[in-house]
């Protein structure tokens, strides 16, 4: 809960009015964010109600998690957690992409 609690805080604080609902929320959530994209859907609308989010709706874009090789220079596709390079087989991996936990966008309406 205390990441959508987080997300409700960061968007009230940017609203440019009072008088606004949040009608839907684009996330950008990792694979590798420690984030389950189920649990912060059931979290987002227990907490919404009576809120300017209760017409909200949430989506969620997974961002697959990429490393690039050091060895080969190649970007591959992480389906296991093993950073292993399909390519060559190195383990001398770096994170490029998978980690993001971001507030893509919002939509807001007037009350």
């Amino acid at each position: 809960m205390s990441v959508i609690t987080s997300v409700f805080s960061v968007i009230k604080k940017n609203l440019p009015q009072k008088n606004i609902s949040v009608t839907a929320i684009r996330l950008n959530v990792g694979k590798f964010s420690n984030v389950i994209p189920d649990a912060l859907q059931f979290a987002f609308d227990s907490i919404k109600k009576g809120t300017v989010f209760e017409k909200a709706l949430l989506f969620i874009n997974e961002i697959e998690l990429t490393c690039l090789c050091n060895d080969c220079n190649k970007t591959v596709v992480m389906t296991k957690h093993n950073f292993v390079c399909e390519n060559c087989g190195s383990c001398n991996l770096t994170i490029v992409t998978g980690r993001e936990l971001f507030i893509e966008s919002i939509d807001v309406e007037n009350t």
